[in-house]
């Protein structure tokens, strides 16, 4: 039925963890800490666990009664990222990976 809940919807419950970051539960799990886009970086981390990633997902802050997006597959989610310059603002991308650091490298 449509009013049904989906029983393969996995729902993040977020809590604030420092000025603009989040820690991201699933199923009483932390499964990030800290970070700044928690959804995304979230389905990452369920999608390297080998979760189903055409699950629905979404999340929820914690206490509140409503999702703050529309489900969308896992994949969606972990196939994004959140960059900003003083140009153009926020912008959503494709997510690519931070390089590696080369070993023997300087900083």
């Amino acid at each position: 039925m449509p009013n049904e809940p989906d029983e393969r919807l996995i729902r993040l419950e977020v809590r604030p963890a420092g000025p603009g970051l989040f820690d991201a539960y699933w199923n009483g799990e932390c499964i990030v800490t800290r970070r700044e886009t928690p959804l995304l970086d979230a389905a990452r981390v369920l999608k390297a666990r080998g979760i189903d990633t055409h699950r629905p997902m979404t999340m929820r802050h914690a206490g509140a009664a409503h999702d703050s997006f529309i489900p969308k597959p896992v994949e969606h989610w972990a196939g994004l990222m959140i960059t900003d310059s003083t140009s153009r603002g926020l912008r959503r991308r494709r997510y690519e990976p931070y390089p590696r650091a080369v070993e023997g490298a300087t900083t």
